[in-house]
Formats: structure tokens, C-alpha cells, sequence
């Protein structure tokens, strides 16, 4: 390494001394003094006119699975991003300042995600302490050896000074002014103008680096800090690495993400109007809609659905769960919901457009957003509210689609837009949103089904997906837990065994 560089550098230092001596010696040097000063006060200028956005990488971690509960510790992680330029030079290369910082923001972490504990570490495993520890400095190898030049020859003490100018950096510019100053004393002028200018330009630059450092740092850091005290690490890092890392790659690829099956659960009053709305994403009439013959248990149905007429075909199964009455959900039809959601990437909830009877749906969400808030770990697939029998919306007599919603202009259209909006309102946070489709026997009065519904389907996909994978892995993490201490038993007491057995094979050996 030290050849090549010789060999690459010495050249170009030759020609900036035959060229330096070749303007000496043609006096050309006198008349062109002004080319380094003009470019460090141009520098220096565009440094005040065009100041550095305030530090980008300054964003929380975020997580495709993580629950509201871990986007809130996140906001913990951002603040302490933040304090980034109170921090020094000196300070962001001490390793021992990064040692500090990571025990400081554990701390708190735990403290949020375990407030009533005397010691918030004490809720946490040995497995999920070491997991943690070997994720973030496998990332941060990664990231060192990815993402920093020479890295693989860059000693401690060299990251250390780094945060200063080295001294023999200092002497020999100081050596070299002195001497460009004895040849023309009004080279003082210069000298002045650089410490003013473009000193402070490579002091910001040296800064903004170390600042880049440390922002990922906390950032890699905080990320699996918030994955430990959720509990995510108690399998272990490879178990938590093939179920979110491998999960996340494949959602990332479009051709894989197609592949896979998508569960859609309905839920919804009586006669909200759901074998319907199932038979209008179906394009098949397989479910009877009979108010005198409601169902009773979960109906499951396989499908292959186009989004659109260039789209691959994409996979689904559709659950179907039994209706609840205008006087709210029984602690049957409760349990049967909770399946639903359990095993659902999205839900969608039937609401009858032409009433206004809400409460039942009110109280199924409070029950739902209840049980979720009991159970932070987990987190809930997003609901989607689906306004359905739009034709009997006043005008009832008139119903010709397709509807323009987003600039509505008939009385029709602006009835639907509005019923829309007034729902968002009324269930808020607890859905992700709410379209309206009628699903009539009739073609040429159905609506909303391409037009509003799929495009929202497809939007929260990612979310729902992420939503069903992490519900599935809790589930599974835990399972098979009294074989596996039994097996640990059995493994331990053979190695305490083989361990006794050679000591006594030792000491026969040396009487």
C-alpha cells in the first residue's frame, strides 16, 4: 500500500514543485497571489450562504413490525441524536464517551419500557443482553468495514487523533507559511485570511464526520435496544435474525412479497353487508346474502385476485366472521374477532352507509384497541372501515357510477365523500382509513371495489404483513419452551460429566 501511494503521489508533488518554481522563476507568482485567497473567501462564503441542513441522519430507528409503543421509545433514541452538536471533537472519539452514551440510553429504554420495576434490568434475560450486544457490533463491523476508507488499517490511536490536527500536521504548515512569509512578507495577509476562512471550513468538515459517525451509531445502538426490552431477543440473535431480517428482505422484493398469501379477515354487523363485499372483491357469487341465515363460525375462502388488468395475480383467503348484533359483541363473537385478527394480515370492517347505528362497531374497536394496549408486544393489522350500500345514500333514487371523490360535484358524490369523511372522524386512530363500495348483483351498479378498495388493500400490505409476522413470531418464540430447558439439562449435565471425567483422567496422569 505504502508503494502504490508513493508511486501515485510523488509524481503529482513533483509537478506542484517544477510548477511552483516555474512561476518564480517567470514572476508570474507575483501576479497570481490571489488564486488561494479568492477560493478560500469563496468557500468560506458559500459555507455561511449555503449553511448544512442540521444534521439528516439526526431520524429515529424505525422498525416495519414495530408496535405504537416502540415508535414512542424511538422519540428516545431521536433526542439523544440530537444533542450531537453540543458534542465535541474529542468527545465523539473517545471510545469510552460511546460506552457511556450506550449505558446511559439502555437505561433509559428500560426505565420506559419497564416504569414500575425497582430495576428495569432486571426484567431482562441473559440471552436477550447478549443478543442485543452481538447484533449491534456485527452492524457496526459492517458499517466500519463498508463505509469507513482504510478502515482495515486504522489503529485506535489513529481514530483518536483524529479528532484533533496532528501535530506534525500543524508543523509543517506552520514551517511552510514562515517560509512563504521570509519571501514575501505579504504573505502575512494570506496566512491571516486562511486561519479566518478555510480553517474553520476543514474544522465543520472534520466535525460533520464524526457527527455522521455517532448519529448511526445511536441510531444501529437504539434499534436493538428497543427490539431487547420488547422481547423480541429472548429467542436468541439467529432466531431473531431468520424471522425479521429474512421476512423483511422478502417483503422488499416485490416478486416474493406476490408470492405469498394474503389474509383478509371481515368483520362487521349483521347484514353489514360482508358476503358482498366478498363476493364483489371475488368477482363470484359463492356466499349466500340471507338476513334470516347468518353465520355462525369462521368460513374461510381461497382466492386468486388481478389488482390491476398488468399486475401478477396475487393469493388470498378471505375470513369471514360470524356478525355481531346493534347491541354490541357477545364474548363468543368476541373470540371469534380475536382469531380473525390474530390470523389476518388486514382487516376490513362491513359498515352499513345507509344507517348510522354505530355503536356496536364503536364498541368492537374499543374492545380490539383494549386488548391490544394490554399486550403492547403485540401489534394490531391494520383495520380498514368499508362503507358499503353507497346507492341507497341520499339522492336514493340516483346512482349511475363511476363517483369522482376527490373533487366530488353532484349531491351524490358529495354525500359519499362526505359520509367518508365523517367516519375517519368518528373511529379515528383506531382504522387506518375508510372507503365505500356498493356491491349490488348488478355490473353496472357496482363500484369502489378497484376504484377505492384495492388501491387501499395494497397500501397497507406492507403494514399488515409486518403486523402478521410479528404476531406469528410471538407466538412460535415461546413454544416448545419445556423440551428445550430439558434438552439444555441433558446438555449441561453432559458437559459437567466430560469436564469431571478429564479432571480425574489429569490427575491419575500426574500420580
Amino acid at each position: 500500500m505504502i508503494v502504490l501511494i508513493a508511486l501515485t503521489t510523488v509524481p503529482v508533488l513533483l509537478y506542484i514543485g517544477f510548477g511552483a518554481y516555474a512561476l518564480w522563476k517567470t514572476n508570474l507568482l507575483i501576479w497570481l497571489w490571489w488564486i488561494l485567497p479568492v477560493g478560500w473567501a469563496l468557500t468560506y462564503l458559500v459555507v455561511k450562504l449555503w449553511p448544512a441542513q442540521p444534521h439528516s441522519d439526526a431520524v429515529p430507528p424505525t422498525g416495519k413490525h414495530w408496535t405504537p409503543r416502540d415508535s414512542a421509545a424511538a422519540e428516545i433514541v431521536l433526542r439523544y441524536q440530537q444533542h450531537v452538536d453540543s458534542l465535541s471533537p474529542n468527545q465523539l472519539t473517545d471510545a469510552q464517551f460511546y460506552v457511556h452514551q450506550f449505558q446511559k440510553l439502555s437505561h433509559e429504554l428500560a426505565t420506559y419500557y419497564h416504569p414500575d420495576a425497582a430495576d428495569p434490568f432486571s426484567s431482562l434475560t441473559v440471552p436477550e443482553l447478549a443478543a442485543a450486544i452481538r447484533l449491534v457490533a456485527d452492524d457496526l463491523e459492517q458499517i466500519v468495514l463498508n463505509s469507513l476508507p482504510g478502515s482495515r488499517l486504522l489503529t485506535v490511536n489513529q481514530w483518536r487523533s483524529f479528532g484533533k490536527t496532528p501535530k506534525w500536521a500543524n508543523q509543517i504548515r506552520n514551517s511552510i507559511w514562515a517560509g512563504s512569509i521570509l519571501i514575501n512578507p505579504l504573505n502575512i495577509a494570506r496566512y491571516g485570511l486562511s486561519r479566518r476562512t478555510i480553517d474553520k471550513v476543514s474544522s465543520g468538515i472534520q466535525s460533520e464526520l464524526l457527527a455522521t459517525i455517532y448519529l448511526r451509531f445511536i441510531r444501529q445502538v437504539g434499534f436493538y435496544l428497543i427490539e431487547m426490552n420488547s422481547g423480541r431477543l429472548r429467542g436468541g440473535a439467529d432466531e431473531y435474525r431468520s424471522a425479521f431480517e429474512a421476512a423483511g428482505k422478502a417483503m422488499d422484493d416485490p416478486k416474493t412479497s406476490q408470492s405469498h398469501t394474503i389474509t383478509i379477515g371481515f368483520i362487521g354487523q349483521t347484514s353489514a353487508g360482508k358476503s358482498s363485499l366478498i363476493d364483489g372483491i371475488t368477482k363470484s357469487p359463492r356466499t349466500e346474502s340471507n338476513p334470516q341465515q347468518h353465520t355462525k363460525s369462521i368460513l374461510r375462502h381461497a382466492h386468486t385476485i388481478n389488482p390491476t388488468p398488468t399486475s401478477p395475480a396475487i393469493n388470498i383467503v378471505l375470513m369471514d366472521c360470524p356478525g355481531y348484533n346493534p347491541s354490541g359483541t357477545s364474548n363468543r363473537q368476541m373470540n371469534q374477532i380475536q382469531t380473525v385478527i390474530a390470523e389476518s394480515d388486514i382487516i376490513l370492517l362491513a359498515l352499513d352507509a345507509a344507517t348510522d347505528e354505530r355503536s356496536a362497531d364503536v364498541e368492537t374497536l374499543q374492545k380490539i384497541t383494549g386488548r391490544f394496549e394490554k399486550i403492547p408486544h403485540l401489534k394490531c393489522p391494520p383495520i380498514i372501515a368499508v362503507l358499503t350500500h353507497i346507492d341507497l345514500l341520499p339522492p336514493a333514487d340516483v346512482w349511475s357510477p363511476p363517483c369522482d371523490l376527490e373533487t366530488p360535484k353532484s349531491p351524490k358524490e358529495k354525500f359519499i365523500a362526505a359520509a367518508i369523511e365523517h367516519n375517519d372522524h368518528r373511529f379515528g386512530n383506531a382504522i387506518a382509513g375508510t372507503v365505500a363500495v356498493c356491491c349490488d348483483e348488478k355490473e353496472d351498479r357496482q363500484w369502489g371495489i378497484e376504484e377505492q378498495l384495492l388501491p387501499m388493500l395494497i397500501a397497507k400490505l406492507e403494514e399488515g404483513k409486518s403486523a402478521a409476522m410479528l404476531n406469528a413470531f410471538e407466538s412460535t418464540i415461546d413454544r416448545g419452551w419445556g423440551k428445550q430447558v430439558w434438552a439444555q439439562i441433558a446438555t449441561g449435565g453432559k458437559q459437567l460429566a466430560k469436564m469431571w471425567l478429564q479432571e480425574r483422567i489429569n490427575r491419575a496422569g500426574k500420580k
